[in-house]
């Protein structure tokens, strides 16, 4: 998949999900999602090297692609697109 089908997938992703969190308040008001608020609290935060910015570790961009000895992934910062390197030690 292109980085630009990725972008468009993610992107129905986070409308179909705020169309979910919106149902879910008006049917079971705003107890329900402050738990979702603490859960997305813990989500693993990198700080991009470029552009300072702490970004979760969901909205990195990423590209995988198959080699001949398993699968290389790159990852890229969405607001600076810088290539992020080492993003196990960022974390």
């Amino acid at each position: 998949m292109s980085s630009k089908g990725s972008t468009v997938l993610a992107s129905s992703i986070l409308e179909e999900a705020t169309r979910c969190e919106t149902l879910l308040y008006k049917n079971c008001g705003p107890r329900i999602l402050s738990g979702w608020d603490s859960i997305a609290s813990r989500v693993p935060k990198v700080p991009c090297p470029d552009c300072r910015r702490n970004i979760a570790f969901h909205e990195l961009e990423t590209k995988t692609v198959a080699q001949s000895n398993g699968f290389s992934t790159n990852y890229r910062c969405p607001f600076c697109r810088n290539v992020i390197r080492n993003v196990a030690e960022l974390l």
